[in-house]
């Protein structure tokens, strides 16, 4: 599903005004000031809405590969306790935390 979809499927789009394709924006079916007002609110939305959903995204990711990182951790940690365990365990969190870092200064 499209970002314009998900908006429209929590904000159903008023009577007055329509999508068009070929502007990539709301219009008014009717010219006047009130039709008007609604198509430039509703870009306006829908606007804040896809920064949104493309910040969530970004957020998301990281967070799948954090919990992915640390589910191989915990594998790690709970086998059995060693020296050699806990160094490699260590090691996989720094490299873990230093891709976090990488894909942040990425994004920004």
């Amino acid at each position: 599903m499209n970002i314009r979809a998900k908006f429209e499927e929590i904000w159903p789009v008023p009577d007055c005004i329509i999508w068009s394709e070929k502007w990539g924006e709301y219009m008014p079916i009717e010219k006047g000031m009130p039709a008007n007002r609604v198509a430039d609110e509703w870009d306006a939305r829908l606007d804040t809405f896809t920064r949104c959903q493309e910040t969530t995204d970004f957020y998301v990711s990281l967070v799948d590969e954090m919990v992915s990182a640390m589910d191989d951790l915990i594998f790690y940690t709970d086998d059995a306790y060693s020296p050699t365990l806990y160094s490699d365990a260590l090691g996989y969190a720094k490299k873990t935390m230093e891709r976090a870092k990488q894909i942040t200064g990425a994004k920004e």
